[in-house]
């Protein structure tokens, strides 16, 4: 990670661990590698994200980058882009007058899980730069249907950002490391045998330490307690309902 790299002009100032993010992310894509940005709420990771995609785009790309989320985020993405670099082309491919037509010339393509469930024989055709997903927890059922198509897709890298990318069991992780680096485990079996059986039911160290060491380098988590000193003053604002 380059430290003179040039961050790219976005309309906000980024903090010291959001410049971190960026540059690690940078990275990531320069390698052709999957990460996954876990920063706890509240720190900016669409931000980061936004920084890393107009980095992307600043040359022309031929390929879109494309932006899966839940639908309840698709007007705060908007409005982040819009806000943050109005100088990227992007296009909402949601809801009933969605065209994909409209997906052409387009640096960045903002979708939902659903419209992906959809429309993944339509969204399959396209070849993309790089896939962000946003809460990313919403692809961890291996047996799911989104899972199964959102692997599918088609890019040079793929980026997870997800505050709690493990809720309940470590095939969590199986899920989105197998969106990120498809190779990394292997077969759902083979991953339930190597990893999963050994720590959950076995209580193995040496196996947990292993896979700890495999996804380190993948995984970028800051907690709130750990940035203090780089976030701003807390503000508080009494609202009458």
């Amino acid at each position: 990670m380059e430290k003179s790299d040039k961050i790219p002009e976005i309309a906000t100032e980024l903090r010291d661990y959001q410049e971190y993010g960026y540059r690690w992310m940078k990275y990531i894509y320069d390698n052709e590698l999957g990460g996954c940005l876990a920063d706890d709420m509240g720190l900016g990771k669409t931000v980061q994200a936004i920084a890393v995609i107009s980095e992307i785009h600043s040359k022309k790309k031929k390929n879109p980058t494309l932006v899966v989320l839940p639908k309840s985020l698709v007007f705060n993405w908007e409005s982040e882009v819009a806000k943050l670099n109005p100088n990227l082309k992007f296009y909402t491919y949601y809801g009933p007058e969605r065209n994909v037509k409209n997906i052409k010339g387009k640096d960045l393509v903002i979708t939902t899980y659903g419209t992906v469930r959809n429309d993944i024989e339509i969204l399959n055709k396209i070849k993309y730069e790089s896939i962000f997903l946003d809460e990313a927890q919403s692809i961890k059922n291996v047996n799911s249907m989104i899972f199964k198509n959102i692997t599918t897709l088609d890019a040079k890298t793929r980026f997870a950002l997800s505050g709690t990318p493990v809720e309940n069991n470590l095939f969590e992780v199986y899920a989105i490391f197998k969106f990120l680096n498809p190779d990394m485990f292997g077969t759902a079996a083979e991953f339930s045998k190597d990893y999963a059986i050994p720590i959950q039911k076995e209580e193995n160290k040496s196996a947990e330490e292993e896979l700890r060491r495999k996804i380190y380098p993948f995984i970028l988590k800051r907690k709130k307690k750990d940035v203090l000193q780089s976030l701003p003053d807390k503000i508080e604002k009494v609202m009458f309902v």
